[in-house]
């Protein structure tokens, strides 16, 4: 089949933003097949606007193609006029670099960092035309992985995945590679090849070789290994040393806009504040700092190679990074003469956040952003989320001072213990930080409190607490608008949708049995569930019901603590006796 022809004649005129579907961008990596033993296919579940502006997806896609003999092309789901156009013209789902059948890879790679992509792993399975289900996979079939923070829990993927990597791509995929060469070179067949790799690393997961058994009330017996010397439990795996390990300084700067145009560099991994609440910040210890002078580096190299003009300092809390006062001053430096701006993604809210403004002073103000969580002290020391109110008002104060306008707050609602008059605080809070502008000028800011629906994580001391039902997530909603009708027009309040969240409870604490959920409500049209145009809870109901089981056993019933967990096999963080220890005390 001739891909590119019909791609140019009967798919690309007919379908909307073309041109995410073309590559062809700048800082593309393009390999010769036949002088690589390596083909991989990685797919990020998502838009290609989304996906592009992924550094997993950058970091993966550079580290593998700097390997020899190892070729990595790019992958997108399709959106849904795509996804229907290819099936009319049974044009097979194909990589961005050869226009070449995805199916013709050694492996499909997916990185998913949210669990409200799944449906769209059946998806793109189905448009390479590879078997959904491993176990029904032909010989010829890709190796199937996952990698990224979702194989925490991977249970609910399991049965539509052959091997996921636990851990940081830096620290595994140099030896996996080469385990998988020395596998192919002997030519074992494919249902020995994960069987091999499971064996020689203690960060493989091969779900099919671990077996749940169920209780009559649904939990979950016991879940163990099938098979002789495989890991278990199986331990993330994670690099030492931030400036000694790959980072891609020419990233693919994408043709079709990405959801954030901008460049990332990553100035530490890890979090040292550990919310109860963040899955991220108790999977990714321990923290691990990149030097100042190895991020000056990478920023001027990376603008070099790219052209873009801002640079975001990602992290999980970058105001905790030791010497951000001198990393912004030396960046503004560097930058501001060439109009490049630095960004942080949000702020922690203690006395090094007023020091940040001065120090952006000369750069473009995009809105400020801070992760308040919730409106009381008592939930925020429930959820330890350690925040200084005492440093708030002289920094958004300050941060006024010098030419912002917009302030966008972060909180949480279904926290454990919430009462009515702390879900009124967070109006009370968000009027606060637009009044304190008064000092400065004569006018409020416009302030937009973003609130969303607390979802119990895997690997969390609240990974046992149930989420709050749905029709107090509308009481809250309720709650909060009566409340924020009192005060200026400049508040604005923005609600997650609550039916997304519980699914998003329901897979972020599932089990294997939901694998078949996934499949079916994709049958039924699901995909995209992450956005709001597409996402539709009734197929949900209707899956959940196919396969008689109950969306509230999974988000928002309480946990025993020696109940046996779905990802207890798992070791990406804390163990299990700490973070039981851990546990907030209700009162």
């Amino acid at each position: 089949m001739d891909i590119e022809k019909i791609l140019e004649r009967q798919f690309l005129p007919f379908v909307s933003s073309p041109s995410q579907y073309i590559g062809s961008e700048m800082n593309i990596v393009r390999k010769d097949w036949a002088s690589c033993d390596v083909h991989i296919a990685l797919c990020f579940p998502d838009t290609y606007s989304v996906g592009s502006s992924s550094l997993a997806i950058q970091i993966i896609y550079g580290l593998l193609n700097q390997m020899t003999g190892v070729l990595c092309e790019r992958v997108f789901c399709p959106w849904p006029d795509a996804g229907d156009r290819m099936r009319r013209l049974n044009l097979p789902l194909y990589t961005l670099e050869s226009y070449r059948a995805v199916r013709e890879f050694d492996i499909l790679a997916f990185s998913v960092p949210y669990e409200m992509l799944y449906s769209n792993i059946p998806e793109v399975l189905d448009l390479a035309g590879i078997e959904i289900f491993q176990c029904e996979r032909t010989e010829d079939a890709p190796l199937v992985i996952v990698g990224g923070s979702q194989v925490h829990n991977l249970e609910p993927i399991a049965e539509f995945i052959d091997i996921a990597i636990i851990g940081e791509a830096e620290a595994t995929l140099e030896e996996f590679i080469a385990e998988y060469r020395k596998a192919k070179s002997a030519k074992l067949p494919r249902d020995e090849l994960p069987k091999a790799l499971a064996q020689r690393f203690d960060w493989i997961y091969v779900p099919k070789f671990y077996k749940p058994q169920y209780n009559s009330d649904g939990t979950i017996t016991s879940l163990e290994p099938t098979e002789p010397n495989i890991a278990f439990p199986i331990r993330r795996a994670y690099v030492k040393k931030l400036d000694d390990v790959f980072y891609p300084t020419a990233p693919i700067v994408p043709l079709h806009r990405p959801i954030h145009e901008r460049i990332n560099i990553e100035i530490m991994r890890g979090c040292p504040n550990s919310c109860r609440f963040c899955h991220e910040g108790y999977t990714r210890k321990p923290v691990r700092i990149r030097s100042r002078k190895k991020i000056i580096e990478l920023a001027k190299q990376t603008v070099a190679n790219t052209g873009i003009t801002e640079i975001s300092l990602s992290s999980l809390s970058s105001a905790d990074y030791p010497e951000l006062e001198d990393l912004f001053a030396e960046l503004n430096a560097i930058f501001a003469p060439k109009n490049v701006s630095i960004a942080l993604p949000s702020l922690r809210i203690d006395k090094q956040l007023k020091l940040i403004p001065a120090q952006m002073s000369t750069v473009r103000k995009s809105p400020m952003t801070i992760a308040i969580e919730a409106g009381s002290e008592r939930l925020r020391e429930i959820i330890k989320k350690n925040i200084d109110l005492v440093n708030l008002k002289p920094a958004v104060i300050e941060a006024y001072r010098l030419g912002w306008r917009r302030v966008k707050l972060y909180f949480m609602v279904g926290l454990p213990g919430e009462t009515d008059d702390e879900l009124k605080q967070i109006v009370e809070l968000t009027n606060q930080i637009s009044q304190w502008r008064k000092e400065t000028d004569s006018s409020p800011a416009e302030v937009t409190a973003s609130i969303s629906f607390f979802v119990p994580k895997s690997h969390t001391p609240l990974q046992w607490m149930g989420q709050k039902t749905l029709e107090y997530y509308e009481h809250a909603r309720r709650t909060i608008t009566e409340s924020a009708s009192k005060y200026s027009r400049k508040l604005k309040f923005k609600f997650h949708n609550g039916y997304r969240s519980q699914l998003e409870a329901c897979f972020a604490r599932g089990d294997r049995r939901l694998s078949k959920v996934i499949y079916d409500a994709w049958r039924n049209g699901a995909r995209f569930d992450s956005w709001d145009d597409t996402f539709r809870y009734e197929y949900y109901q209707r899956a959940f019901e196919r396969n008689n089981l109950d969306m509230s056993f999974y988000a928002n019933r309480d946990i025993a603590s020696d109940e046996t967990l779905p990802w207890e096999h798992i070791r990406a963080g804390l163990e299990k006796s700490r973070l039981i220890a851990q546990r907030p005390q209700i009162s």
